[in-house]
């Protein structure tokens, strides 16, 4: 019977050291990449961890390739992509879900598109996708459903957000700015949750065309300094936007017709420097109105 006793001991201690090993394999806390041999380095180092409980950055000048995190399948943390100069693509996160926190992809002058994150689902915080000259697209990006935040600006050459097909969700604030080859908001269609949206400095966009299904935006839109913009049509579905209005320094904007659908706000409207806009008609149903013009 003490043998048998003792046996027990020794497994349950057995387990309770391995159990030890492997969350030591896959820690909570921080950890950042700066050289291509520490991305190499991640499965020798790590063999066990699959949801890094912390966050990671990856930051390096000689960084080629993000294949060595290829057993990751999510992070609770923040990820953070941002200052490589000679990464491309983000292949090798192809196995990560979910990120708690943040993901910022930032930064990086060779980055052309997303392809890597092609099983990502959900961002737990702010998704910001910016100051990346060479991105043309976010492609990669396909299967991302729900974020609490999105923030696509400065990115010189970015052509195409029609990868984000899949995004229904946008807990908070839609923000797309300083994008000037942007022409089209195509890719946005299944979006029907956002709080706040801002649409601002897009020299090439012609139509909001893509927020077609955004019923209601509980913190209002700003739709400012879009020098090419000619229509606000897409938004005839939208019934109300309580943080308010504010469509200011669209220089080709020439009707505010189809906001028809908008009968409530209890914050500002401000309607200001839209120079070829000749008058207001399509407000004429709000009736619950705070603000200002």
């Amino acid at each position: 019977m003490k043998k048998a006793f003792n046996l027990l001991c020794l497994l349950a201690l057995f387990s309770i050291c391995t159990n030890i090993k492997l969350m030591g394999q896959c820690p909570n806390g921080s950890i950042t990449f700066t050289t291509q041999q520490q991305i190499d380095d991640f499965p020798t180092n790590f063999p066990a961890c699959a949801v890094w409980l912390g966050s990671i950055t990856i930051a390096g000048a000689n960084i080629t390739n993000l294949n060595g995190l290829g057993q990751l399948t999510g992070v609770q943390g923040n990820l953070i992509i941002q200052n490589n100069t000679v990464l491309t693509h983000l292949t090798g996160l192809n196995g990560i879900t979910n990120v708690g926190g943040n993901l910022w992809v930032r930064s990086n002058t060779a980055l052309i598109d997303m392809a890597g994150l092609g099983n990502l689902t959900s961002v737990g915080g702010t998704g910001q996708v910016r100051l990346n000259p060479a991105l043309t697209s976010l492609s990669g990006l396909n299967s991302l459903t729900s974020i609490a935040d999105l923030e696509i600006t400065n990115n010189a050459v970015l052509g195409s957000i029609a990868a984000l097909g899949s995004l229904a969700t946008v807990t908070q604030s839609l923000r797309i700015e300083s994008c000037p080859l942007l022409a089209s908001l195509t890719g946005l269609e299944a979006l029907t949750t956002v709080s706040n949206i801002r649409v601002v400095s897009m020299g090439s966009l012609t139509s909001l065309t893509g927020l077609n299904a955004v019923q209601s935006l509980p913190s209002g839109i700003t739709i400012s300094s879009n020098s090419a913009l000619t229509s606000i049509a897409t938004l005839s579905s939208v019934s109300g936007a309580a943080g308010g209005i504010t469509i200011s320094s669209n220089n080709s904007l020439a009707s505010l017709s189809r906001l028809d659908g908008i009968t409530s706000v209890s914050q500002d409207i401000l309607i200001s420097g839209n120079s070829s806009l000749p008058n207001l008609n399509g407000l004429e149903v709000l009736h619950i109105l705070e603000g200002i013009f």
